[in-house]
């Protein structure tokens, strides 16, 4: 019997993705769209980065100045330096 359903499943499967109703078809809901995306960030996240950052800052009759910034980080760690 269980053969027996497991091959009617697999033949309506099968039929089911002829006709086009494939994966590409599925939409998921807001709950599964906030697990995919929490998995994705957790994947995805980078292991190290280093940015340099520069910023002009512009006062009312004052000079502009320039503000320097590094940033190394690494998994949860993070070391900011003034250039």
């Amino acid at each position: 019997m269980k053969r027996r359903t497991f091959t009617e499943l697999l033949s309506i499967g099968t039929a089911a993705g002829a006709v086009g109703f494939g994966p590409e078809e599925a939409f998921a809901d807001e709950k599964g769209d906030k697990a995919l995306a929490a998995v994705n960030a957790i994947i995805f996240k980078p292991k190290t980065q280093y940015f340099e950052y520069e910023a002009l800052i512009k006062v009312p009759e004052k000079a502009d100045r320039i503000l320097k910034l590094a940033v190394w980080m690494k998994n949860e760690w993070r070391l900011s330096e003034f250039l």
